[in-house]
Protein backbone atom coordinates (compact mmCIF):
# COMPACT_ATOMS: atom_id res chain seq x y z
CA UNK A 1 0.00 0.00 0.00
CA UNK A 2 2.77 2.34 0.99
CA UNK A 3 4.75 1.45 -2.13
CA UNK A 4 1.74 2.10 -4.35
CA UNK A 5 1.14 5.50 -2.75
CA UNK A 6 4.79 6.43 -3.23
CA UNK A 7 4.58 5.40 -6.90
CA UNK A 8 1.45 7.52 -7.44
CA UNK A 9 3.08 10.47 -5.68
CA UNK A 10 6.19 10.16 -7.81
CA UNK A 11 4.04 9.93 -10.93
CA UNK A 12 2.15 13.09 -10.04
CA UNK A 13 5.41 14.94 -9.39
CA UNK A 14 6.59 14.01 -12.87
CA UNK A 15 3.53 15.53 -14.54
CA UNK A 16 4.72 19.07 -13.82
CA UNK A 17 8.11 18.87 -15.61
CA UNK A 18 6.56 16.67 -18.31
CA UNK A 19 4.09 19.43 -19.23
CA UNK A 20 6.91 21.96 -19.45
CA UNK A 21 8.90 19.57 -21.65
CA UNK A 22 5.93 18.96 -23.97
CA UNK A 23 5.37 22.71 -24.28
CA UNK A 24 9.05 23.27 -25.09
CA UNK A 25 9.13 20.53 -27.73
CA UNK A 26 5.88 21.81 -29.21
CA UNK A 27 7.32 25.32 -29.48
CA UNK A 28 10.42 24.05 -31.26
CA UNK A 29 8.39 21.84 -33.60
CA UNK A 30 5.71 24.36 -34.56
CA UNK A 31 7.95 27.42 -34.81
CA UNK A 32 11.69 26.97 -34.97
CA UNK A 33 14.55 25.58 -32.89
CA UNK A 34 17.17 28.29 -32.38
CA UNK A 35 19.90 27.22 -29.98
CA UNK A 36 21.47 30.69 -29.96
CA UNK A 37 18.20 32.45 -29.05
CA UNK A 38 18.05 31.40 -25.41
CA UNK A 39 15.56 34.14 -24.55
CA UNK A 40 12.94 32.27 -26.59
CA UNK A 41 13.27 29.27 -24.30
CA UNK A 42 13.28 31.03 -20.93
CA UNK A 43 9.53 30.62 -20.73
CA UNK A 44 10.06 26.90 -20.19
CA UNK A 45 13.16 27.10 -18.01
CA UNK A 46 11.58 29.41 -15.43
CA UNK A 47 8.60 27.10 -14.61
CA UNK A 48 11.08 24.28 -13.98
CA UNK A 49 12.73 26.18 -11.10
CA UNK A 50 10.12 25.16 -8.46
CA UNK A 51 10.50 21.55 -9.57
CA UNK A 52 14.30 21.71 -9.24
CA UNK A 53 13.96 23.29 -5.80
CA UNK A 54 11.52 20.57 -4.70
CA UNK A 55 13.85 17.83 -5.91
CA UNK A 56 17.19 19.25 -4.77
CA UNK A 57 16.06 20.96 -1.56
CA UNK A 58 15.35 17.83 0.51
CA UNK A 59 18.60 16.23 -0.72
CA UNK A 60 20.89 19.07 0.41
CA UNK A 61 21.76 19.95 3.99
CA UNK A 62 21.66 23.51 5.30
CA UNK A 63 25.22 24.29 4.21
CA UNK A 64 24.64 22.85 0.75
CA UNK A 65 21.51 24.93 0.28
CA UNK A 66 23.20 28.11 1.54
CA UNK A 67 26.29 27.57 -0.64
CA UNK A 68 24.21 26.94 -3.75
CA UNK A 69 22.09 30.02 -3.06
CA UNK A 70 25.17 32.22 -2.60
CA UNK A 71 26.70 30.97 -5.86
CA UNK A 72 23.49 31.74 -7.77
CA UNK A 73 23.22 35.16 -6.08
CA UNK A 74 26.86 35.98 -6.89
CA UNK A 75 26.40 34.99 -10.52
CA UNK A 76 23.24 37.11 -10.78
CA UNK A 77 25.12 40.11 -9.37
CA UNK A 78 27.99 39.53 -11.80
CA UNK A 79 25.57 39.50 -14.75
CA UNK A 80 24.01 42.74 -13.48
CA UNK A 81 27.35 44.52 -13.11
CA UNK A 82 28.81 43.23 -16.40
CA UNK A 83 25.67 43.86 -18.48
CA UNK A 84 27.02 45.73 -21.51
CA UNK A 85 23.64 46.44 -23.08
CA UNK A 86 22.16 47.89 -19.87
CA UNK A 87 25.09 49.37 -17.88
CA UNK A 88 23.30 50.37 -14.68
CA UNK A 89 26.25 52.36 -13.32
CA UNK A 90 26.84 54.47 -16.44
CA UNK A 91 25.55 58.04 -16.01
CA UNK A 92 25.43 58.66 -19.77
CA UNK A 93 23.23 55.60 -20.25
CA UNK A 94 20.99 56.62 -17.36
CA UNK A 95 20.43 60.08 -18.86
CA UNK A 96 19.17 58.74 -22.20
CA UNK A 97 15.49 58.19 -23.01
CA UNK A 98 14.18 54.63 -22.84
CA UNK A 99 14.12 54.04 -26.60
CA UNK A 100 17.70 55.27 -27.02
CA UNK A 101 18.89 53.01 -24.21
CA UNK A 102 17.69 50.00 -26.24
CA UNK A 103 20.24 50.91 -28.91
CA UNK A 104 23.15 51.42 -26.52
CA UNK A 105 25.10 48.34 -27.57
CA UNK A 106 23.70 47.42 -30.97
CA UNK A 107 22.94 50.40 -33.18
CA UNK A 108 23.73 53.50 -31.10
CA UNK A 109 23.81 55.58 -34.30
CA UNK A 110 20.31 54.55 -35.38
CA UNK A 111 18.28 56.46 -32.81
CA UNK A 112 17.90 59.64 -34.86
CA UNK A 113 16.69 57.63 -37.87
CA UNK A 114 14.06 55.81 -35.81
CA UNK A 115 12.96 59.10 -34.24
CA UNK A 116 12.45 60.60 -37.67
CA UNK A 117 10.54 57.55 -38.91
CA UNK A 118 8.20 57.56 -35.90
CA UNK A 119 7.64 61.31 -36.12
CA UNK A 120 6.84 61.27 -39.85
CA UNK A 121 4.46 58.32 -39.47
CA UNK A 122 2.69 60.11 -36.63
CA UNK A 123 2.42 63.34 -38.59
CA UNK A 124 1.14 61.52 -41.69
CA UNK A 125 -1.51 59.67 -39.68
CA UNK A 126 -0.37 56.16 -40.61
CA UNK A 127 -2.37 53.51 -38.78
CA UNK A 128 -1.30 50.32 -40.54
CA UNK A 129 2.46 49.75 -40.60
CA UNK A 130 4.32 46.99 -42.40
CA UNK A 131 7.86 45.89 -41.56
CA UNK A 132 10.47 44.26 -43.77
CA UNK A 133 13.39 44.08 -41.37
CA UNK A 134 16.39 41.90 -40.71
CA UNK A 135 16.32 39.49 -37.75
CA UNK A 136 18.37 41.80 -35.50
CA UNK A 137 16.85 45.16 -36.43
CA UNK A 138 15.60 46.97 -33.30
CA UNK A 139 11.89 46.70 -34.03
CA UNK A 140 10.81 47.32 -30.42
CA UNK A 141 12.39 50.79 -30.53
CA UNK A 142 9.81 51.74 -33.15
CA UNK A 143 6.99 50.42 -30.97
CA UNK A 144 8.10 52.59 -28.05
CA UNK A 145 8.63 55.73 -30.13
CA UNK A 146 5.24 55.36 -31.82
CA UNK A 147 3.49 54.78 -28.50
CA UNK A 148 5.08 57.94 -27.13
CA UNK A 149 3.52 59.80 -30.07
CA UNK A 150 0.04 58.42 -29.45
CA UNK A 151 0.04 55.79 -32.19
CA UNK A 152 -3.07 53.61 -32.39
CA UNK A 153 -3.07 50.95 -35.11
CA UNK A 154 -1.38 47.76 -36.30
CA UNK A 155 2.22 46.77 -36.93
CA UNK A 156 2.71 43.64 -39.04
CA UNK A 157 5.56 41.98 -40.88
CA UNK A 158 5.18 42.24 -44.63
CA UNK A 159 6.83 40.46 -47.59
CA UNK A 160 7.86 37.58 -45.31
CA UNK A 161 10.20 35.12 -47.01
CA UNK A 162 11.49 32.96 -44.15
CA UNK A 163 9.88 29.75 -42.77
CA UNK A 164 7.37 31.75 -40.68
CA UNK A 165 5.68 32.73 -43.96
CA UNK A 166 3.88 29.38 -43.66
CA UNK A 167 1.74 30.96 -40.93
CA UNK A 168 -1.00 32.63 -42.95
CA UNK A 169 -2.44 35.75 -41.32
CA UNK A 170 -5.01 38.23 -42.71
CA UNK A 171 -2.63 41.16 -43.25
CA UNK A 172 -3.77 44.03 -45.46
CA UNK A 173 -1.53 46.29 -47.53
CA UNK A 174 0.02 48.75 -45.06
CA UNK A 175 -0.11 52.55 -45.14
CA UNK A 176 3.61 52.60 -44.47
CA UNK A 177 6.25 49.98 -45.23
CA UNK A 178 9.55 50.22 -43.34
CA UNK A 179 12.32 48.24 -45.00
CA UNK A 180 15.71 47.45 -43.54
CA UNK A 181 16.24 44.79 -46.17
CA UNK A 182 16.14 45.10 -49.93
CA UNK A 183 12.59 44.90 -51.23
CA UNK A 184 12.17 43.39 -54.67
CA UNK A 185 9.32 45.29 -56.38
CA UNK A 186 6.62 42.85 -57.40
CA UNK A 187 3.48 43.45 -59.42
CA UNK A 188 1.99 46.85 -58.71
CA UNK A 189 4.43 47.73 -55.91
CA UNK A 190 5.17 51.18 -57.35
CA UNK A 191 1.44 51.93 -57.46
CA UNK A 192 0.92 50.79 -53.88
CA UNK A 193 3.95 52.75 -52.60
CA UNK A 194 4.70 55.58 -55.07
CA UNK A 195 7.03 57.55 -52.77
CA UNK A 196 9.82 56.66 -50.36
CA UNK A 197 11.96 58.32 -47.71
CA UNK A 198 15.45 57.18 -46.74
CA UNK A 199 16.20 57.41 -43.02
CA UNK A 200 19.67 56.09 -42.22
CA UNK A 201 19.82 52.42 -43.24
CA UNK A 202 16.02 52.19 -43.54
CA UNK A 203 13.67 53.08 -46.38
CA UNK A 204 10.11 54.16 -45.62
CA UNK A 205 7.64 53.49 -48.44
CA UNK A 206 4.44 55.53 -48.34
CA UNK A 207 1.08 54.34 -49.65
CA UNK A 208 -0.63 56.23 -52.46
CA UNK A 209 -3.03 57.93 -50.03
CA UNK A 210 -0.34 59.06 -47.61
CA UNK A 211 1.90 60.09 -50.51
CA UNK A 212 -0.82 62.47 -51.69
CA UNK A 213 -1.33 63.83 -48.19
CA UNK A 214 2.37 64.44 -47.72
CA UNK A 215 2.68 66.09 -51.13
CA UNK A 216 -0.16 68.46 -50.23
CA UNK A 217 1.59 69.89 -47.19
Amino acid sequence: MGGGGQFVGSGLRLIYPALALVGFLGFCAVLRWQEWHTRLHLGWLVPLMPFCAAVLGPRLNRWGTATTSLIVLWFAGLCLVKNESQPVGNPVFASQPRAQQMLWLHGPGQFEAWQRIATEISQAGGRNIGLKLDFDDPEYVLWVLLKERGFVGRIDHFYIDDPSARIRLPVQVPDVLIAGLKVEPQGNFSELFPTATVCGKYTVFWSAELSRQRAGK
